[in-house]
């Protein structure tokens, strides 16, 4: 029955589309442990907002293994051998105040659980999404606005503050390959995108008058402030750039659908793989150029709930580990639960401490043709797991396979998709049964788990 809804969800996921693209800063309450506030995802990077810096990352990938035998339109797989060219630099704000705090604007309704790995303390759920954010007095009496204009492009104001010196303002460009002025806009080059900082528009509201003033980027070497004209200082002024580089996405690569399922409430789930190349999705460790080899662990779980008319989404969940996972089916339980089973090679693999497998099973190392080829070096274990309504806390999750590959249908392909096959059901009492498949010659047939 609910393969049956698979064309309608699809339906949901194009209406749905550009909410889901739609720009937003996500924050950090700590699903990343590096040092940053916000993080906004650019289709090939993503910039880190801080207090008294931004951090800009880009990448590119310089060669892809494609499927020559897969006649999937994005039959493309980043394996071991694969080179990703990243950049990165850095923008200062000279003689800050390091202790700057931010204030968050309108929040979407969506938002974002991080289920990843084994270490509950980076597992945090209903992560906000926010339009806008500020940092306020980033220096005296001037904070740092960021937001979108209509064409999705990433603005920030200086707002000084009556009175306010906007000479404390300084910013230093760091890791770049140069920063040059070319007819009165910024550009900073690097090795994978060079991005456009427009001429900067500078105004004052006075007494209901909207007054421009004269302002100009001021260059030196590594170093820029910004030139201004006259102005009255009684009144608040606004120096207004804007950042002009790829297209904002609201995933940093693609995602694939594997399975959908009702809720209770005519509401839509939707799960599917989503493309983690580590070069492109995290914080990067050094400035300048560099080169990452991609050594697997290419692709999460994803999963997303959407309201019952497809017009807006209620949340989406990462769910995975070190190595790669796939969803196979879902079904929602009682309490709006959600019960969803897949294969997973990684042994980090988030799982509650009371299930009843907590470790994972290697195997013999395998693959599915899904994407081009994706490896599971470990070998695989079927998961079955149980997200409460939130989409954010795990009620159970546990690993369950032998001494072979679990959950890869590997010996019967017929139909793309045929590496991926898997149900779930409830009976009228909750109790879960799972079907999949496997060619590991002990796995557990009765009682508890011996490891």
């Amino acid at each position: 029955m609910r393969k049956s809804l698979l064309p309608f969800f699809i339906i949901i996921l194009l209406s749905a589309t550009t909410v889901a693209q739609q720009a937003h800063f996500i924050e950090n309450l700590g699903q990343w442990k590096e040092d940053f506030n916000y993080k906004l995802n650019l289709d090939n990077g993503g910039v880190y907002f801080s207090s008294n810096e931004l951090v800009f990352h880009f990448s590119k990938t310089l060669r892809a293994n494609i499927s020559k035998h897969d006649s999937h339109p994005h039959s493309v797989s980043w394996q071991v051998g694969d080179i990703i060219k990243s950049h990165a630099y850095k923008v200062s704000f000279v003689g800050s105040n390091p202790e700057a705090t931010s204030r968050k604007g309108k929040k979407k309704r969506a938002y974002h659980n991080y289920l990843l790995g084994k270490d509950k303390s980076r597992w945090k759920s209903k992560v906000g999404l926010y339009e806008t954010i500020e940092f306020i007095d980033v220096y005296k009496n001037i904070n740092a606005h960021y937001y979108f204009n209509d064409d999705g492009n990433l603005k920030y104001d200086f707002v000084v503050a009556p009175g306010a010196d906007p000479n404390q303002i300084e910013l230093r460009y760091e890791g770049t390959d140069g920063v040059d002025l070319v007819y009165g806009n910024l550009i900073v080059k690097n090795s994978v995108e060079n991005v456009l900082e427009s001429a900067p528009y500078a105004y004052q509201e006075v007494n209901g008058e909207h007054r421009e003033v004269y302002c100009v980027y001021a260059v030196e070497e590594d170093r820029v402030r910004f030139e201004l004209g006259n102005y009255d200082p009684n009144y608040s002024l606004i120096i207004d750039p804007v950042l002009i580089f790829s297209t904002y996405s609201g995933s940093t690569s693609d995602n694939f659908g594997f399975t959908a399922t009702y809720g209770v409430g005519g509401e839509a789930y939707g799960g599917g793989i989503v493309f983690n190349q580590p070069a492109t999705a995290s914080y990067p460790v050094s400035l300048g150029a560099f080169q990452d080899t991609f050594q697997g662990g290419n692709v999460d779980i994803g999963v997303s709930k959407y309201l019952a008319d497809g017009s807006d989404l209620i949340y989406s969940t990462y769910l995975g580990g070190q190595s790669n996972e796939m969803p196979h089916s879902m079904i929602e339980g009682p309490n709006k639960d959600l019960i969803l089973i897949g294969s997973t090679g990684s042994t980090d693999f988030p799982v509650t401490t009371n299930a009843y497998d907590t470790v994972f099973d290697v195997g013999n190392s395998t693959s599915v043709s899904i994407g081009g080829g994706i490896n599971y070096p470990l070998g695989s274990d079927i998961f079955v797991l149980r997200l409460d309504s939130t989409g954010g806390n795990l009620i159970g999750s546990t690993f369950f396979g032998g001494n072979g590959a679990d959950g890869i249908n590997a010996g019967l392909r017929y139909n793309y998709g045929d590496d991926n096959r898997g149900d779930v059901v409830l009976d009228s009492l909750g109790n879960i049964y799972v079907v999949s498949s496997t060619i590991s010659t002990n796995i557990p047939n009765v009682g508890p788990h011996t490891p």
